[in-house]
């Protein structure tokens, strides 16, 4: 696994005054810590996280930024200690195809398993859109993992200039990947990774230990196709879910409806008798409906099989 440092080098801001295009001295601030005076917040966050932190830099520019302001960057970062850095050329033509190019470039240079740190704080025009579509692609396709994406939030009328850091904002679309996992394949693995990696705050409503409880109970019975108790095991879950909808957020409301519409057909009213009468059958009937709308896999099983088989 490679530690890598990822981040870009635009043009800067227009000084009125002087009349040229440049960067301003500033004080960054992480996490309590301020840098020295720069020009550069890629410096400043080298100063604060460490050269040895990383093992690669790479740096993406255009041709007028890197004649502009590489010299002087790579000067900053080989004094705290920078070494294997490199600069990433990228054409300021938007057009779809230097688009994808971008893209292709970003994913020359990030291999599987590696510990992304970036820094968007410069990106050029839509460069950053892209690598934000590449930062997903890049977890699910070769496991990458965010370590950081920050952010250095200057303004030339303040003295000091925070760096924070979005990386939790990326995690929307592992909670959307989850949750699509869990409705397509009827599986809650990564729904309960996902609440044991990140903060209560996020997805509140599908960061909720009953939640979680209530859907992997529900998997496991759809995977072992438990007719008898499957019902009650639904109820109960679209019961949570219910309930946490009252007080969810947007995001969290789409995603809980989403659960609620594939699994909501497993619930019934009441409880079945046990026996092997119509609710029976109509259930049977049901879960062989759901199981062939997912890609889900249950064991093999005789037709009517259960964990518990109803009497006659």
């Amino acid at each position: 696994m490679r530690r890598v440092y990822f981040s870009y080098l635009g043009m800067g801001v227009i000084d009125k005054e002087k009349g040229n295009v440049g960067y301003q001295e500033t004080v960054y601030e992480l996490n309590g810590r301020r840098a020295p005076k720069t020009k550069f917040v890629q410096a400043a966050e080298i100063e604060l996280l460490g050269a040895d932190a990383f093992d690669r830099f790479l740096i993406a520019a255009t041709e007028k930024s890197h004649q502009a302001h590489w010299e002087a960057l790579e000067a900053q970062l080989a004094q705290k200690g920078v070494k294997a850095l490199e600069c990433l050329l990228v054409d300021e033509d938007m057009g779809p195809e230097n688009q994808w190019k971008w893209f292709e470039k970003i994913m020359a240079r990030i291999e599987p398993d590696d510990a992304l740190t970036i820094d968007m704080t410069h990106g050029y025009r839509a460069f950053s859109i892209v690598m934000s579509a590449a930062v997903h692609f890049l977890q699910k396709a070769r496991n990458v993992d965010l370590k950081a994406v920050y952010y250095g939030a200057f303004d030339r009328n303040r003295a000091l200039a925070p760096i924070v850091d979005l990386k939790d904002f990326f995690t929307i679309n592992q909670w959307a990947d989850a949750v699509t996992r869990l409705v397509d394949d009827a599986d809650a693995g990564r729904l309960a990774q996902l609440a044991g990696e990140t903060p209560d705050f996020q997805f509140g409503g599908l960061n909720d230990s009953d939640i979680i409880q209530a859907m992997q109970n529900l998997t496991d019975a759809v995977r072992n196709v438990d007719v008898n108790n499957i019902s009650d095991i639904a109820r109960l879950a679209v019961k949570r879910i219910l309930e946490k909808k009252q007080t969810a957020a947007r995001a969290e409301y789409i995603l809980l409806d989403l659960m609620i519409d594939k699994f909501g057909r497993l619930s019934t009213d009441a409880p079945l008798s046990g026996k092997y009468d119509q609710d029976y059958f109509r259930m049977q009937s049901r879960l062989s409906r759901y199981c062939c709308s997912t890609a889900c896999t249950c064991r093999p099983s005789p037709p009517c099989a259960s964990s518990s088989p109803p009497s006659v």
